[in-house]
């Protein structure tokens, strides 16, 4: 038995091959080329200058603090708050206020650490609360303390 193959011949690199190859090789450099062209032409964004900080409103700021010590008072004599709660809100409202007016923040600062930073009538009036504020129960009076605060906001300087 005889059998006989025919096999077609093996691919050849014909003309119409390299034609085919540089197109796709040409494709591919133009590509390439433009990219990098159009990368370099585009606008450079140029990153604004921060603008400048507007003068802090002290008598805002003021005004603020001295509303929230009498909001403070307002929710002690209606009972919503006691005593020591009363203390602590009064505390961070004096941070609080300071902290806006130097810009400089001393809302999470220790008593030492204000007392270093140079705020003696700060220091002096936090002082003030750190018995009522961390006691049980005390015998401070609020509302003088109140006042000393309102008098050291219209005081500030």
């Amino acid at each position: 038995m005889e059998f006989s193959v025919k096999m077609q011949p093996a691919m050849m690199m014909g003309i119409v091959w390299i034609v085919v190859g540089a197109v796709l090789l040409g494709i591919a450099v133009a590509l390439f080329v433009l990219t990098r062209l159009f990368a370099k032409a585009r606008p450079v964004k140029k990153e604004r200058p921060p603008e400048p900080k507007k003068p802090t409103d002290y008598f805002y700021i003021r005004r603020e603090a001295i509303h929230s010590i009498d909001k403070i008072s307002l929710d002690l004599k209606k009972n919503k708050i006691d005593v020591r709660e009363s203390y602590q809100r009064l505390s961070m409202t004096m941070r609080t206020f300071v902290s806006d007016m130097t810009g400089r923040e001393v809302t999470n600062l220790t008593l030492s650490e204000i007392k270093e930073m140079g705020f003696g009538s700060l220091s002096q009036v936090i002082t003030g609360y750190y018995e009522p504020e961390f006691a049980l129960k005390t015998t401070a009076d609020f509302e003088s303390s109140a006042e000393v605060a309102r008098r050291m906001i219209q005081t500030w300087s």
